[in-house]
C-alpha cells in the first residue's frame, strides 16, 4: 500500500511538471509584432533597459541591443530634446521610440504611421514596461517632431 501511495505521489508530480513544460512551450497566438525588428540603444549597466528589451521580445519583436556609455551623444544625434529623454532609445520601423513606452503606444505609431520622427515617454515612470512600482499617473507619450511644439500622442 505504501509503494502504491508513493507511485501515485510521484506520478502526480510528473504530471504537474509535464503540464507546466507543455504550457510554457505551447505556442501562443502569433503576435502582430512577430518578425518585426528593433534596435535598443542602452547603457551597458542599466537593468531597466534590459527589462524593456525582454518586454519587447515577449511581444514578438526581434531586438538588437547597442550598449554604449555615450547615450547622451546618441540622443543628441537623434535630436531628442533633453526634457523628453529617458534612459534608452529604441529605433523601430524608422521611428524613434524614447523610453519605457507600452506596446499600445508602439502599436498606435506603427498602425497610423504619422509624419513624425517618433514618440517619447520622458523619464522612468513607475510601472511602465521594464520599471518596478505601482502606476499612479497616466503615461503621457509625446510626439517627436521637428520645429513644432510638443504635442501629446497618447495617454495610457
Amino acid at each position: 500500500m505504501k509503494k502504491f501511495k508513493n507511485l501515485v505521489f510521484i506520478g502526480g508530480i510528473v504530471g504537474v511538471v509535464l503540464f507546466i513544460v507543455a504550457a510554457l512551450s505551447a505556442p501562443g497566438e502569433p503576435s502582430k509584432f512577430s518578425g518585426m525588428e528593433a534596435t535598443v540603444y542602452m547603457s551597458p549597466t542599466c537593468g531597466c533597459c534590459g527589462n524593456y528589451v525582454a518586454y519587447l521580445t515577449r511581444k514578438g519583436i526581434k531586438v538588437k541591443t547597442v550598449k554604449s556609455n555615450e547615450m547622451q551623444t546618441i540622443k543628441d544625434e537623434m535630436n531628442i530634446p533633453e526634457y523628453l529623454r529617458a534612459c534608452h532609445t529604441t529605433v523601430i520601423a524608422d521611428y524613434i521610440v524614447e523610453g519605457h513606452i507600452p506596446i499600445e503606444g508602439i502599436d498606435k505609431l506603427l498602425s497610423e504611421k504619422p509624419s513624425i520622427r517618433g514618440i517619447a515617454l520622458p523619464g522612468m515612470p513607475a510601472a511602465s514596461p521594464g520599471m518596478p512600482g505601482e502606476k499612479t499617473i497616466p503615461f503621457d507619450i509625446y510626439k517627436l517632431q521637428d520645429g513644432e511644439k510638443d504635442e501629446l500622442f497618447l495617454s495610457i
